[in-house]
């Protein structure tokens, strides 16, 4: 879980966060305005020159709400997404089988997202190390299938690698008609919009391999289809991923018939009608080709082994309201059976990033504490302050987990909506309380007791958490690393490190997840650690301070756990 809040000094104070609304852009122009939309993107290419690859893509259409496809908020964004997963069930018919792809929508997440996440969260939890997105152009036409070979792809969630080993592995294997183009992503939404429901939906630790299909030629959707077979096909830790809405603008019962036609080609497997149905007539899928090279892919493979699901399918009248005028949603699994892919890409090395190398021995993947630990521990931040609003004793269990008995530094997180007196009146994402040890003097349990009791009625800048509020409060534990001196601050590596910064009687503390939160660069971060601290925004250029890093493991109340040591 991610907040809208920031924790902002020692103590893990924070500023205060106005939550707005989610996006309320349409899906999908008319064609007038599309054509205007193009005109304008082409004056940029010949105005803005190419960026060489070898970098972060910056996200093309994250923009406050109501301004973009997305919000560029992160809290907002991970809160809308998040809400979506959780209302989307695992399928039953995907138990005990490899999910190898889906199919999802790219339209704004207020129309799109809840009909997306049924696609999405299948794919939680399976150990996928690399997704293949297939998306197309809505703005332009390329010669060859488009890759991307940026080192990352920037979202409001944080950088997300790009596999660009596998990038120029399908590159030299099918050059004929695979070919780097960066121009092909500029300001396309088809691909973006996938990228951050599989940051919550699988975590960290994937790369993706971006694709757009924009040449318009059947041939090269099935061409691709080959080389990925060829070069990815036995990898059960391969998820590709087809982007497409489906009809556009008919009323609302005509689009459910042609929808539901095209829906039935797809798990059919229906190559040969599929076809015939497209690319060219209106009421085919905008994601025609990333479509049929998926189902060209799948295709391959044995049909005794092969099977199609139907997970969701909505159109925009069914999320926002107007049945007049619907673009549809459709969310199609793809899956074989067990045992059809068996490789696993071999171990890489950890991505290169803008903020500083990470050292090896930082370099971690696996979360000391399992998913029970988590609960134990956020269980026990709960009954810790219920206890303390009521002049209740602390709770006085001892866990049974050795890990939770050794010493441990944890910061406890309390949230809610708050009026203007700081007081909780709702469920949301402002700071109600934070409290943290930094130095592990006590058991990892008996720190969160401590913490949670503090963050609850001893956090100063706040009046003590008033029993009617209990109901309202949201939690959030991040457990620390012992500091470290940081000698070379350019080593300081955003997403990774939490810092302390300290002078004489000054000194100030900001959680890793800040900057992420608020897309301060390193020397932003730097900046922003002196002023919790009350020095002057350079402190950390004089000799005379003190700089210390550590790192977190960081979760909610979903339990689901950011691993900070290998965050990128």
């Amino acid at each position: 879980m991610s907040t809208a809040w920031r924790h902002l000094g020692l103590g893990c104070v924070a500023a205060m966060f106005v939550a707005c609304p989610s996006s309320t852009r349409q899906p999908e122009r008319p064609a007038d305005e599309r054509e205007r939309e193009r005109e304008r993107e082409r004056e940029r290419e010949r105005e803005t020159p190419p960026r060489p690859s070898g970098r972060i893509f910056p996200a093309q259409v994250a923009a406050p709400a109501g301004e973009g496809f997305y919000t560029s908020d992160a809290a907002e964004l991970r809160r809308e997404l998040t809400g979506y997963l959780e209302q989307a069930p695992v399928s039953s018919e995907l138990e005990g089988r490899d999910l190898i792809g889906f199919v999802a929508p790219h339209a704004g997440y207020r129309f799109s997202g809840p009909t997306a996440a049924y696609a999405h969260i299948q794919a939680r939890g399976r150990g996928y190390k690399t997704v293949v997105v297939m998306a197309l152009s809505h703005h332009r036409s390329t010669p060859k299938v488009a890759l991307l070979d940026h080192d990352e792809y920037e979202t409001p969630l944080g950088p997300v690698p790009i596999d660009r080993d596998v990038v120029r592995q399908l590159v030299a294997a099918g050059g004929d008609v695979l070919e780097v183009n960066e121009q092909a992503f500029r300001g396309e939404h088809s691909m973006e919009i996938q990228i951050p429901l599989l940051q919550l939906a699988l975590g960290e630790g994937f790369r993706v391999v971006p694709i757009i299909l924009a040449t318009g030629e059947e041939a090269h959707a099935q061409r691709l289809a080959h080389v990925l077979h060829e070069q990815l096909g036995r990898r059960r830790d391969v998820l590709f991923v087809a982007s497409s809405d489906l009809s556009h603008f008919y009323p609302d019962d005509e689009a459910t018939e042609i929808d539901r036609g095209i829906l039935s080609l797809i798990t059919d497997l229906d190559i040969a009608g599929f076809r015939q149905r497209g690319p060219g007539l209106r009421n085919m899928p905008c994601g025609y080709f990333p479509i049929l090279t998926l189902m060209e892919l799948f295709n391959l493979y044995d049909a005794g082994a092969r099977r199609t699901t139907l997970l969701r399918y909505q159109n925009s009248g069914d999320t926002a309201g107007d049945r007049s005028r619907v673009v549809g949603y459709g969310a199609v699994a793809f899956s074989l059976d067990r045992g059809v892919r068996t490789e696993v890409a071999p171990a890489q090395p950890a991505p290169a990033t803008t903020g500083g190398s990470v050292p090896s021995e930082e370099r971690s993947g696996a979360i000391p504490f399992t998913r029970e630990d988590r609960r134990v521990l956020m269980d026990l931040a709960r009954r810790t302050v219920v206890a303390a609003v009521r002049s209740e004793p602390a709770p006085s269990s001892r866990p049974g987990s050795e890990v939770l008995r050794r010493n441990g530094a944890a910061f406890v997180t309390l949230t809610c909506d708050t009026d203007d007196e700081g007081r909780c009146t709702g469920p949301g994402d402002e700071l109600r309380g934070c409290i943290g040890h930094v130095v592990a003097r006590v058991p990892l349990y008996q720190c969160i007791i401590d913490v949670g009791r503090s963050a609850a009625i001893h956090d100063r800048r706040f009046h003590p958490v008033e029993e009617r509020e209990i109901q309202y409060l949201s939690y959030e534990i991040s457990v620390l690393t012992p500091p470290r001196p940081v000698t070379d601050p350019t080593s300081i590596v955003v997403g990774r490190d939490g810092l302390i910064m300290s002078r004489a009687m000054n000194s100030g503390l900001l959680l890793p997840q800040v900057p992420v939160e608020w897309g301060w660069n390193r020397d932003e971060f730097l900046a922003r650690t002196c002023h919790k601290a009350g020095m002057e925004p350079s402190c950390w250029q004089d000799p005379r301070t003190t700089i210390e890093r550590f790192t977190a493991i960081v979760w909610g109340e979903d339990l689901e756990a950011t691993d900070h040591h290998v965050r990128q």
